[in-house]
C-alpha cells in the first residue's frame, strides 16, 4: 500500500507530497526524497498554499503556516492475515481444531512531522493528536470510529482516485500518537511518530461499487403499496413494435384485494364430506400476528364428540369483467396458507388448492376454471396463467379450498384447531392476448 496519504473521518492526516511542497517553499526538505507527483492534480488541490492544509487556522496564520505536514514513512498491515484457528489440547494426545474466525485488523503508521521552528512542530503534534480523538465526529455519535481512507499506489487523475482507493471501516486509534524520534538543524524541527489504526472489521474495503439490480416482471409478489407497471410510461420511447406506443396498464379488477380495511365482497363455505360440520365452522375478517386476513376455521367444542372430513373454502371478491376489451387477458393471484393448530394424528388440514372462476350475469359458472399453481419459491402464493376471458363471463372471482380431517371432543388431544388463510387476491386486466 502507498504509505504517503491517509485520511481518517475524511480528513486528511498523511500527506507526503503536501509535506514536501510545504518543506521545500520554506527550505526544510532537505532531507526529504520528492514524493510522487499527480496526486495534487488527481485531488485538484494546491499543497504548496498552506491556507490548503487541514490543520491551517486563520486564528493563527503564522504558527500554523510554519507546520510543513505530516510526510509517510511506513503503513504496515495490510497485506497481513488476521485468520486464526483456537486450539483445544486432548487430554492423550493430539488436540482439536477450531472453527477460524477473522479478527480485527490493525495498520501501524510511521511519519515524520516538519515544522520550521520548534513551537510549529508542537503545534502540529497537538494538531495530530486532536485528529485522532475528533475525527470521527463527522461518521460516529462518540467519535470514536471512522473510515481511513488509503490509497494502493498514487494516483494521477481523479479517477485513479477512485480505482485506488481503500479503506478500514469502523477504526479507531488504539495505540499513539508517541514520537519516536526527533531531529533539528538550521531551524527545521522533524519528529518521527507512530500510531495504530485498528479496525472492527476483518477486511480491506474497496471503492463503493454500483450494483444493477434487476426487476422480475412477474406476479410471485403480491403487494398492497402502488406499483407503476407501465412498461413505455412515456411518450419519448420510440415505437418498438405493436401496442408499444400506448401505456398497458396491469389493472387488479378486485376492488377491496386486501383484509386491511373490511371484509367486503369477501366470503366463505364448507361441504360436508362425511360428519355435520355446521356446528364446528366459523369464518370472517380477523387479525391474526398482525396483519388482517379472511379465515376459515375448524375447532372442537370441547365437549361434544364428533369428527369427519370436510372442505373449507374462500371466496374473494368479484372482479366486474363487463369493461374489459376482448383483446385483453387476465392473470390472477393470491396468498393463501393452511394451518394445523390443535389435534392429534387423526385430525389433518390439506394444502390449499386455488382456482380462477368465470360467472354470467346469471350467476352460472362459465368457461373453464382455471387452476392456479403454488409458486415455486414457497412463499404462499398462488398464481393463474394468463387467460383469455369468455365470452359470456361478467364477472370472475378465486375460490381458495382445501380438505380437514376434524375432529371434536371433551380434551385437547381429541380437539381439532384446522385454518384456511386467504389475502391479497388479484384479477389483473395485463393488455392485448
Amino acid at each position: 500500500m502507498y504509505e504517503g496519504f491517509a485520511s481518517f473521518g475524511g480528513i486528511e492526516v498523511v500527506n507526503s507530497r503536501r509535506a514536501w511542497a510545504r518543506s521545500s517553499a520554506a527550505r526544510a526538505g532537505w532531507y526529504l526524497r520528492p514524493a510522487p507527483t499527480g496526486l495534487d492534480t488527481a485531488l485538484n488541490e494546491d499543497f504548496a498554499d498552506p491556507t490548503t492544509a487541514p490543520w491551517y487556522d486563520d486564528a493563527l496564520p503564522d504558527v500554523s503556516s510554519r507546520f510543513c505536514g505530516i510526510y509517510g514513512l511506513s503503513f504496515r498491515g495490510t497485506p497481513d492475515s488476521v485468520r486464526s484457528t483456537p486450539l483445544t489440547q486432548n487430554s492423550g494426545d493430539g488436540a482439536v481444531l477450531g472453527a477460524p474466525r477473522r479478527g480485527s485488523r490493525s495498520v501501524v503508521v510511521r511519519v515524520s512531522l516538519i515544522a520550521r521552528g520548534r513551537d510549529a512542530l508542537e503545534y502540529g503534534q497537538a494538531w495530530l493528536q486532536t485528529i485522532m480523538d475528533t475525527a470521527g465526529c463527522g461518521q460516529s455519535v462518540d467519535c470514536d470510529r471512522a473510515d481511513v481512507l488509503f490509497f494502493s499506489q498514487p494516483p494521477t487523475t481523479p479517477e485513479e482516485v477512485v480505482d485506488y482507493s481503500r479503506f478500514l471501516k469502523y477504526a479507531g486509534v488504539t495505540s499513539g500518537p508517541f514520537e519516536t524520534a526527533t531531529y533539528t538543524s538550521r531551524g527545521i524541527y522533524v519528529a518521527e511518530m507512530e500510531w495504530t489504526w485498528t479496525s472492527e472489521r476483518p477486511y480491506v474495503y474497496g471503492p463503493n461499487r454500483e450494483i444493477g439490480i434487476e426487476l422480475a416482471m412477474d406476479f410471485a409478489l403480491i403487494q398492497d403499496a402502488p406499483i407503476n407497471w407501465v412498461p413505455y410510461p412515456s411518450a419519448e420511447l420510440e415505437e418498438d413494435g405493436p401496442g408499444y406506443t400506448r401505456p398497458i396498464l396491469a389493472k387488479n379488477l378486485i376492488t377491496n384485494p386486501s383484509l386491511e380495511s373490511s371484509s367486503t365482497g369477501w366470503s366463505a363455505a364448507y361441504v360436508d364430506g362425511t360428519g355435520s360440520v355446521a356446528s364446528y365452522f366459523t369464518s370472517g375478517r380477523v387479525d391474526d400476528g398482525g396483519t388482517w386476513v379472511y379465515r376459515a376455521r375448524m375447532a372442537g367444542n370441547g365437549s361434544t364428540s364428533a369428527s369427519g372430513v370436510a372442505a373449507a373454502i374462500i371466496y374473494s371478491p368479484f372482479a366486474d369483467l363487463t369493461s374489459v376489451p376482448a383483446d385483453r387477458y387476465l392473470q390472477a393471484s393470491i396468498w393463501a396458507k393452511s394451518l394445523k393448530l390443535a389435534g392429534g394424528d387423526d385430525v389433518l388440514v390439506e394444502d390449499p388448492g386455488a382456482f380462477l372462476v368465470f360467472y354470467n350475469s346469471s350467476d352460472a359458472v362459465v368457461g373453464s376454471t382455471v387452476a392456479m399453481p403454488a409458486d415455486a419459491r414457497g412463499n404462499d402464493v398462488y398464481t393463474s396463467a394468463k387467460v383469455e376471458v369468455p365470452a359470456t363471463a361478467t364477472k370472475a372471482r378465486i375460490e381458495v379450498s382445501c380438505w380437514m380431517f376434524w375432529k371434536s371432543g371433551n380434551s385437547d388431544a381429541n380437539n381439532g384447531d384446522l385454518r384456511l388463510y386467504a389475502d391479497y387476491a388479484t384479477i389483473s386486466e395485463l393488455g392485448s392476448a
